[in-house]
């Protein structure tokens, strides 16, 4: 007879199942990566991706190392970013 399964999410990495640690890292890791990438494809993106590559934006306007070229490009990502926000929950100005 074998033994039956073992309830529970099946492992990602061989036979050594993830660590609770290493899942919410990689769940990090997908979302930084996700964020990036946003200004992309803005119209595929989630809603949550849109969010995450906004805030990614803010953070970079705040960083007091951030050169004059650098800040007007984030602006103008997070400038699309919430265009694209708005237009797909309707908001209006």
């Amino acid at each position: 007879m074998t033994e039956p399964k073992k309830a529970g999410r099946p492992t990602k990495h061989g036979d050594v199942p993830m660590t609770p640690k290493q899942r919410a890292s990689e769940y990090r890791q997908r979302r930084r990566e996700t964020a990036v990438t946003v200004s992309d494809d803005l119209s595929s993106a989630t809603t949550r991706a849109l969010l995450d590559g906004l805030v990614r934006r803010f953070a970079t306007l705040e960083d007091p190392a951030t050169t004059p070229e650098i800040a007007d490009g984030a602006r103008w990502v997070a400038g699309r970013i919430m265009k694209e926000l708005c237009d797909r929950h309707e908001i209006k100005p």
